[in-house]
């Protein structure tokens, strides 16, 4: 296992930036069944950014994040007030079905995605190197006219709609680098969707916003062991330390509930 230390090789601000210059709010499905071309709810994502970082993830984490960081702010160590935070943090707390966690720096030119697990400790790191190509073709999303890109990403084959009316060189997931914001991106499968709901350019204060990336003992992943793990979170799921009294119809829930979990696949091996 290599163990890193986040300050590193990441400049300070991607650590403890509070502030965000554009706050935009995704919709994210995916496919459940792929015979039959259904596909989940929509879940809510947020992408915060600035000049030099951009972090985007699940708006239900983001929230229950916040609440957990402030506890620890006004109250202490969640380790040393166990039945308080418990009551006021984790039962608030549900299961997400879909857990995308993504941190790029601009300033590096690095994209890191989060592995989706308790503690944040293992992440996979890629350039941000998109290729895209212009493609001639306007679609209308939410109400702005949106030209075509097309890419390949973790081996997959993407197409994007941006609008350069919001001079913005960012989007959902990993994708940005488009001369205008990104609003919508599929891949050609049409497994994925991303699609914007809201948009908010000004400069405010995030709620809380907590380590992104577990500072004190983290792991780079190559890309083949990220995926090797996350498949088999998705066909032998387990559930978190500490949770007790498991009955064996909970486990087959679970495995049933992680059977539809293709937002798990979303990352490829690269040949």
């Amino acid at each position: 296992m290599l163990l890193l230390f986040l300050g590193d090789f990441l400049p300070l601000n991607v650590l403890s930036q509070e502030n965000a210059d554009y706050t935009v709010f995704y919709t994210f499905q995916y496919v459940k069944d792929t015979i039959a071309d259904s596909y989940s709810v929509p879940h809510q994502y947020i992408l915060f950014g600035s000049q030099d970082t951009s972090f985007f993830y699940n708006y239900t984490q983001y929230q229950f994040d916040s609440i957990g960081r402030d506890f620890e702010e006004r109250v202490g160590p969640a380790k040393d007030n166990l039945q308080l935070f418990e009551k006021v943090v984790l039962s608030q707390r549900f299961e997400l079905l879909s857990e995308l966690r993504v941190l790029k720096d601009f300033y590096n030119q690095h994209v890191f995605i989060v592995f989706p697990e308790l503690g944040q400790s293992k992440f996979m790191q890629e350039p941000i190197n998109l290729r895209w190509t212009l493609v001639s073709g306007i679609e209308n999303v939410r109400g702005m006219a949106c030209q075509r890109a097309e890419t390949s990403y973790g081996g997959r084959e993407y197409v994007a709609w941006f609008t350069d009316s919001i001079p913005i060189a960012d989007g959902p997931y990993v994708f940005s680098g488009l001369p205008g914001l990104i609003l919508k991106v599929e891949d050609k499968e049409n497994w994925f969707r991303f699609e914007i709901s809201q948009i908010i350019i000004k400069k405010q204060k995030r709620l809380r916003m907590p380590g992104f990336i577990n500072q004190h003992v983290n792991h780079l992943m190559t890309r083949d062991e990220y995926v090797k793990q996350i498949r088999e979170k998705k066909t032998n799921p387990k559930y978190p330390p500490g949770v007790l009294n498991i009955t064996p119809e909970m486990k087959l829930r679970m495995q049933d509930n992680y059977k539809k979990r293709f937002d798990l696949l979303l990352e490829r091996e690269i040949p």
